[in-house]
C-alpha cells in the first residue's frame, strides 16, 4: 500500500512537472515569435530611417536657397537682420531635421530593446522547460523520496535562479538570491 501511494505521488510529480514544461516550452517559442517580428520591424525601421537621411542630405540645397529667397524678397532692408533671418530659417529647417532623425533613432532603439526582451524571455523559458524535461528523468533513476525531493529543488533552483542570457544589458542581470527556492529549502528542511 505504501508503495502504491510512493508511486502515485512520483507520477503526479511526473505529470505536473511536464505540464509546465509545456507551458514554458510555449511561452519560449511565443517569446521566439515575437522575436521574429520585432526583427522584421527593426529592418524595416532602419531602412525608412535610411531612406529619410537619405532625402534629408540630398535637401540640403534647400539650406541655400532658403539664403537666396530671403536676400532677394528683402532688398533694402538692414543687412544685420538679413543675417538674422537667415540664422533663424537655418536653424528651424536643421532643428527640424535634427528632430526627425532623433525620433528614428530613438524608435529603433526601442524595437531593439523589445527584440533583446523577447530573445530573452525565449533563452530562459527554453531553460525552463529544459530543466523540467530533465527532472523528469532524473526522477526515475532517484528512487527514494529524499532523492527526488533533492532532485525537485535543484530542479527548482536552476528554474528560478536569475539566469544571464547575454540579451540584457549587465546592469539589467543582477545576481541576486532567489527567495524561492529559500522558501522550498526550509520546507523541505521542516520534512
Amino acid at each position: 500500500m505504501r508503495n502504491e501511494l510512493s508511486k502515485l505521488k512520483e507520477q503526479t510529480q511526473k505529470s505536473e512537472i511536464i505540464k509546465n514544461s509545456a507551458k514554458f516550452k510555449a511561452q519560449g517559442e511565443s517569446s521566439k515569435e515575437n522575436a521574429r517580428k520585432w526583427v522584421i520591424a527593426i529592418i524595416s525601421a532602419i531602412s525608412l530611417f535610411v531612406g529619410v537621411l537619405l532625402w534629408g542630405l540630398s535637401s540640403n540645397e534647400e539650406l541655400f536657397n532658403i539664403a537666396a529667397n530671403i536676400l532677394e524678397k528683402s532688398k533694402g532692408l538692414n543687412a544685420e537682420f538679413i543675417n538674422k533671418l537667415i540664422l533663424i530659417e537655418v536653424a528651424k529647417k536643421i532643428g527640424t531635421k535634427t528632430l526627425i532623425y532623433s525620433m528614428f533613432i530613438y524608435f529603433i532603439t526601442f524595437l531593439v530593446k523589445n527584440y533583446n526582451a523577447q530573445m530573452h524571455n525565449y533563452i530562459v523559458n527554453s531553460h525552463k522547460s529544459n530543466a523540467l524535461s530533465s527532472t523528469v528523468d532524473l526522477i526515475g533513476t532517484a528512487r527514494e523520496n529524499e532523492g527526488n525531493d533533492k532532485i525537485i529543488l535543484q530542479a527548482t533552483q536552476a528554474i528560478f535562479a536569475t539566469h544571464k542570457s547575454g540579451y540584457q544589458g549587465v546592469e539589467n542581470e543582477p545576481n541576486s538570491p532567489n527567495l524561492i527556492t529559500n522558501v522550498i529549502d526550509s520546507f523541505s528542511s521542516k520534512k
